[in-house]
């Protein structure tokens, strides 16, 4: 009889045993949703494996996104979008820190609401977005150099786009506000009246009447 050569004998695929692993590798990244996600790769997987693995978690995530829900995680700052091309206007001003009022101020045509309240105006520069359950969003807003947001509002994501777009004759999107994010360089003014609430501090709320450019 023939002993077998030990030359043919053919290599064994990998053995992934259950347990343990004997070593891993672990990093993050940031996935084209800017959300940022941990990767850990153990012994045993090969780069086809985690490929794939990428690519079900990116057809997954745009599922859920087409069907109306909000991603949330670690994100860079969702970059401005571009001005609308069929318009042949500039952009909206940008309020520079150097020269905007840098505390609320009532508007020049300050007028009252159907209850006898005054609409006051405060110029605003910068958003914050984070998305909160049913789909909605929280917006902060702050005036130039201020540290806390002057006035906040929760509004539905497709809502507030189109608020934006609106007011600012840009191309806002739904998507830019589905991840938590914050947006300066802006010049919008907001419209509010005081709220007969009081909060914590015994200050009455600001109620949002309007928004525009």
């Amino acid at each position: 009889m023939t002993q077998p050569n030990q030359n043919d004998e053919q290599e064994l695929p990998p053995v992934v045993v259950s347990g343990e692993s004997r070593i891993s590798i672990n990093w993050n990244m940031i996935d084209k949703f800017g959300v940022q996600f941990q990767i850990t790769m153990r012994e045993g997987m090969t780069a086809k494996d985690v490929g794939h693995l990428l690519s079900e978690r990116s057809k997954l995530i745009a599922g859920l996104l087409e069907n109306g829900y909000s991603v949330r995680g670690e994100t860079a700052a969702t970059p401005l979008p571009k001005p609308v091309v069929a318009v042949a206007t500039t952009p909206a001003p940008v309020t520079s820190p150097t020269n905007a009022p840098s505390s609320p101020a009532p508007s020049s045509s300050a007028t009252q609401t159907a209850t006898g309240k005054v609409t006051q105006e405060m110029i605003i520069s910068r958003i914050d977005v984070t998305p909160v359950p049913d789909g909605k969003i929280k917006v902060q807003f702050f005036e130039p150099n201020h540290k806390y947001p002057d006035i906040y509002a929760t509004r539905g994501v497709d809502e507030f786009a189109a608020v934006m777009k609106a007011a600012t004759g840009l191309d806002w999107q739904p998507s830019h506000f589905q991840v938590a994010g914050k947006h300066e360089g802006l010049a919008l003014k907001v419209g509010y009246t005081l709220s007969d609430k009081l909060n914590s501090k015994n200050n009455p709320y600001k109620d949002i009447q309007y928004i525009k450019g």
